[in-house]
């Protein structure tokens, strides 16, 4: 009878002492880092519907953000900047400046988000325009140069200073990538400074350049020598150990976290992504709480705040046909991003037009056709409207 209470305390400490090291594993490097904080399961998502504002058989291409109220812009209507206003249930036209020059649009054009109380810009082939939109004041440069080269991304460094980080492509080149920093703040441009970084993806953060290939990140400044910054600190301390390749960065503009995408293959070289949140909040820093928790396990991508920074919104890939889903940020919750939203479809290819968002009040925006001749419209989410399904759910 003894033997068997001794034998069986033995197995209790045991128990408990292998429980207690499972357990602050787990906590430490398992369950709160690599299972997902939230899943994509439309059925269970509040909704937030849009409202349809008719633009006849008029296909509005080309939309941007601007710097104007509940307001977006469009520069394919008759070869003009044309703002496009919504007022009550119909939408108002406003021509701000026509034929100023042969082609204010073309090609695939690089919309920039809103940084300006006034200017707006957007690439056209290898050069770049800012526009003043309250007194249509402009200048055009030419940035990448001859035929071989093409803008592939835009970011700004200064929006103050009208300093801005084009990465381009050489297109004749093994590495064709290349940093250049310009000043745009008179007429002609200067290049300040430029630097070789092969194949990579950018983003700007505090007049700083993070730059990512593969599973590395690492910041510079703007004389591109190498900087510090806590999330570089935090993504090499916390990344798990087989963390594929880095995709996409996106840096909240006021909250200290970012959202990353990452993409792995396995054996049969099937893609599996995922999308990661990295904070660095201050009161957290010396806590033991996780700082790169895994956000979604399912593919998702374009990734995008809200000018007021209120809300995130992507598309959802794992349905037919796509959806789009916005996140309610939060800076009371540990992880900053509130419980998935249920916005609707996103367009086939054949139907959409383009997007952009609005502020004041924050929302999106859709230009769908029924195919090539049919009806046009517009589809507008109004963000603030989705406060009411937060409170709800509450």
């Amino acid at each position: 009878m003894q033997y068997k209470i001794k034998s069986k305390l033995k197995f209790i400490i045991f128990y408990t002492l292998i429980n207690t090291i499972l357990s602050s594993h787990l906590c430490a490097f398992g369950e709160n880092t690599m299972m997902p904080v939230y899943s994509l399961n439309k059925a269970l998502m509040p909704k937030l519907s849009p409202k349809i504002y008719s633009t006849k058989r008029n296909k509005i291409e080309g939309l941007f953000d601007i710097p104007v109220d509940d307001a977006i812009a469009t520069n394919k209507i008759g070869n003009a900047i044309t703002l496009i206003h919504f007022k009550g249930d119909n939408v108002k036209y406003e021509t701000v400046k026509r034929n100023f020059l042969d082609y204010v649009s073309g090609g695939n054009d690089g919309y920039m988000p809103i940084f300006s109380e006034d200017t707006i810009g957007y690439s056209i082939g290898r050069g770049f325009l800012l526009f003043n939109i309250k007194n249509s004041k402009f200048n055009y440069y030419s940035i990448a140069g001859g035929f071989d080269y093409k803008i592939s991304q835009i970011k700004v460094i200064d929006a103050e200073k009208k300093l801005f980080l084009f990465k381009i492509r050489d297109l004749g080149k093994r590495h064709p990538t290349f940093l250049r920093i310009m000043d745009l703040s008179a007429e002609g441009s200067d290049i300040i400074k430029e630097k070789d970084v092969g194949d990579c993806g950018i983003a700007t953060k505090d007049k700083l350049i993070f730059v990512w290939s593969e599973n590395k990140i690492y910041v510079m400044n703007t004389k591109f020598e190498k900087a510090d910054h806590p999330l570089v600190a935090t993504f090499n301390k916390e990344k798990h150990k087989d963390y594929g390749s880095t995709i996409e960065l996106i840096f909240h503009h006021k909250l200290p976290f970012a959202i990353i995408k990452e993409e792995k293959y396995d054996e049969s070289y099937n893609s599996k992504t995922s999308v990661w949140l990295i904070s660095w909040r201050e009161n957290d820093m010396k806590s033991d709480k996780p700082k790169m928790v895994k956000l979604l396990a399912e593919d998702s991508f374009s990734y995008t705040f809200s000018y007021d920074g209120k809300w995130l919104c992507f598309v959802d890939a794992t349905t037919a046909p796509r959806s789009l889903v916005m996140m309610p940020v939060d800076p009371d919750l540990p992880h900053f991003l509130g419980k998935p939203i249920y916005l609707g479809e996103v367009p086939r290819p054949e139907n959409a037009n383009g997007d952009a968002m609005t502020r004041n009040p924050s929302g999106l925006v859709m230009s769908e056709c029924e195919g090539y001749e049919g009806k046009c419209w517009l589809k507008k989410w109004d963000f603030t409207e989705a406060e009411k399904l937060i409170e709800k759910k509450k």
